[in-house]
């Protein structure tokens, strides 16, 4: 008897951007323990040529909120501008998924306790 793989971790991109194709290149390149399944982006037309490269079966969304609504995901990847990237991982941490930060995680001190906070809120 051989123990069948688990499956893959479910995977979303939010901001398709320069920095998201080396996310999304990570991604790839650990398949197939990760997959790559939704993407949001405010431009839809780059949200699609993005999932396209990437993972063509990944469903495209235009908003976090739209994303974390329609998909089951295990791990959300923000890459988007940094004034972005608290209110991202909080609304994600919120909605019970985990979230990896592109760097910097906050601008300011106060930014990195509130998401903090809610990390252990959510643990």
């Amino acid at each position: 008897m051989t123990d069948a793989a688990p499956p893959p971790i479910r995977a979303a991109i939010v901001g398709t951007g320069a920095i998201a194709h080396a996310h999304a290149q990570a991604i790839a390149d650990l398949a197939p323990r990760i997959a790559l399944v939704a993407v949001a982006d405010v431009d839809p037309d780059r949200a699609r040529e993005f999932a396209d490269r990437f993972a063509t079966s990944a469903a495209v969304h235009p908003s976090l909120g739209a994303l974390l609504a329609a998909e089951s995901v295990d791990l959300v990847h923000v890459c988007t501008p940094p004034q972005t990237h608290v209110p991202l991982a909080i609304e994600s941490l919120r909605a019970g998924v985990p979230v990896l930060v592109e760097k910097p995680t906050a601008l300011s001190l106060a930014e990195m306790d509130e998401l903090v906070a809610v990390s252990r809120e959510r643990s």
